[in-house]
């Protein structure tokens, strides 16, 4: 049960350092992860009425700052209820709609604070070519363009730093 006890310290942390917001999301989280999203097993149907309460509480929060979400992830948790196949009682609960309707607000909160989680930024690099602003060809819509192999291999020795070396080798 160590998550549990991660879960009561972090709870208790918030509290003291007045972040009630931030623990109460967290263990919502942590209820709603638990319920749904556990491994090798469908979510219960038996359980569907406290995740619905859990869901309540959930959307009852008026006012969310960016920080929260980003630290407790309960958008990735979102993300997944929504890609469930089966969940039971959906049709009365309607969880799948209900976490999009949240998504759609925390994305509103994070673009407003600066970006969101998982963003649409393209990286500059993808850690084999070279980074944005090299001069590597690129078409008009900044893609990377095939080069001549005669041009991309041509390499022209530095005389000074051949001479350099041959001098220290002596």
């Amino acid at each position: 049960m160590k998550s549990s006890s991660k879960l009561v310290r972090q709870l208790t942390s918030d509290l003291i350092s007045g972040s009630l917001t931030l623990g109460i999301v967290l263990y919502l989280r942590h209820k709603l992860q638990k319920g749904f999203l556990t491994r090798d097993q469908e979510p219960k149907a038996e359980e569907m009425d406290l995740m619905n309460e859990q869901f309540k509480q959930l959307e009852a929060i008026d006012t969310i700052d960016g920080d929260v979400i980003k630290k407790t992830k309960i958008n990735k948790v979102l993300k997944a209820i929504i890609r469930l196949t089966s969940i039971p009682k959906e049709e009365i609960h309607e969880f799948k709609r209900r976490s999009t309707d949240l998504l759609q607000d925390y994305n509103k909160v994070l673009a407003a604070d600066g970006g969101s989680e998982g963003g649409t930024a393209e990286p500059t690099t993808n850690g084999v070519g070279k980074a944005e602003g090299s001069n590597s060809p690129k078409d008009e819509a900044g893609d990377l363009t095939m080069v001549d192999a005669h041009e991309s291999t041509e390499t022209k020795p530095n005389s000074d730093a051949t001479e350099a070396a041959k001098a220290s080798a002596a």
